[in-house]
This record gives C-alpha cells, structure tokens and sequence, in this order.
C-alpha cells in the first residue's frame, strides 16, 4: 500500500475513532417528559377496563387533554 494511500486511511482512522468518542460521551437524547405512558389500543376498544386505564393513567378526571 503506498504512504500516501495509508496516511489517508490513517486519519480517516483517526477522524471516526474521535467523533465516535464524542457522540458516546455526549449520551443519548432525551425526548418528552421524563414521567408519561403510552397506551395503544387495536381493534374496537370494547373492554371498558382500557379505558378506565387510561383515565388512570391522567389526571384522574376525563377533563385532561388527551389524543385519541
């Protein structure tokens, strides 16, 4: 392999070995509120229970905004 040809790979060695390093020691992303739940519901939602669930899982009460 010519010098040349080898130093290049040498610092694109270099090069991806350092962003690397950087993007682990930055941590992963975090998205959305620390604390929240997701409930996904497949077919026609006829058990009563999922529902209850999911009010739970609110306020409580059925005034909270929720998406549907």
């Amino acid at each position: 392999m010519p010098r040349r040809r080898r130093g290049a790979l040498q610092a694109v060695t270099v090069l991806t070995l350092l962003i690397g390093a950087h993007a682990i020691s930055q941590g992963l992303p975090e998205y959305g509120p620390p604390k929240g739940a997701l409930v996904i519901v497949g077919g026609t939602m006829k058990d009563p229970a999922i529902a209850d669930r999911f009010v739970e899982l609110g306020d409580g009460t059925r005034r909270s905004p929720a998406a549907y």
